[in-house]
C-alpha cells in the first residue's frame, strides 16, 4: 500500500509541479497589478510644457517614474514635493496638478 502510494505521488509530481509553477505565476501577476508594477503609463509627455516645469524638475519627475501628464495628476501636492524634494517655498504644485489634469 504505502509502495503504490508512493508510485501515485512519484507520478503525479510533474502535474503537481506544474501547478505550483502556475499559481506561484498569478500571485506575481496578481501582486504587481495590485502594485502597478509594469503597468504600460503610455508615451512619455514633455512635462516640461506644464508652466513652472523646467527639465530639472522634469528630471526629478521622471526620475521618481512620473513622465506622463496622466500620472502628474494622479498625484497630491504633497508627493509631488516629497518625489521632487521641494520645500513650501519651491514650485507651485497646485499649478502644476491642475495643468496636468487639463493637459492629460
Amino acid at each position: 500500500m504505502k509502495l503504490r502510494m508512493t508510485m501515485e505521488i512519484s507520478q503525479n509530481l510533474p502535474d503537481i509541479k506544474t501547478l505550483i509553477d502556475l499559481t506561484a505565476g498569478l500571485i506575481g501577476i496578481a501582486f504587481d497589478e495590485i502594485a502597478g508594477v509594469g503597468k504600460d503609463s503610455g508615451t512619455p509627455d514633455d512635462l516640461t510644457a506644464i508652466d513652472g516645469i523646467g527639465p530639472a524638475y522634469a528630471g526629478r519627475l521622471n526620475e521618481a517614474g512620473i513622465t506622463t501628464f496622466s500620472q502628474l495628476a494622479e498625484l497630491s501636492v504633497e508627493e509631488i514635493r516629497d518625489y521632487m524634494k521641494l520645500s513650501e517655498s519651491q514650485g507651485d504644485p497646485e499649478s502644476w496638478l491642475e495643468q496636468a489634469q487639463k493637459l492629460s
